[in-house]
């Protein structure tokens, strides 16, 4: 079973780690499957050292925000960021808004099959 630390959201705060009793707390299943998503949307190409190929390309020529993209070529590279989770079945909705000071923000659905063997669909935000 896959398991991650699980993430506080809400608010204008970044994302933090979730502590109670003074430990971080784990997570598994959906909520593990959510934030791992989570953190695929909102990591940009070339940024985490482990893996450099890892990530959304924001900039350059082949980069979102570059202005060259299609609205269907983001979200297929937004999909297909989500579809390499391996718990996610597929992307339910999927919407993309991209302002004019350079921010994309993500909402959406993922349909999870878990590996405890249950099914559940999560809302998912980048």
């Amino acid at each position: 079973m896959a398991f991650s630390f699980l993430l506080t959201r809400g608010g204008a705060a970044l994302p933090d780690y979730r502590i109670k009793d003074g430990k971080i707390v784990i997570s598994s299943g959906a909520d593990a499957a959510r934030d791992r998503i989570f953190m695929a949307l909102n990591i940009q190409l070339g940024e985490w050292w482990l893996d450099i190929e890892k990530g959304i390309p924001m900039y350059g020529d082949n980069g979102i925000l570059g202005g060259k993209r299609t609205e269907g070529e983001v979200g297929a590279i937004y999909r297909r960021a989500i579809l390499r989770d391996p718990e996610t079945e597929r992307v339910v909705s999927l919407s993309i808004i991209q302002d004019s000071f350079r921010h994309v923000s993500i909402q959406g659905e993922a349909k999870l099959s878990l590996t405890n063997g249950t099914s559940e669909t999560v809302s998912i935000e980048g």
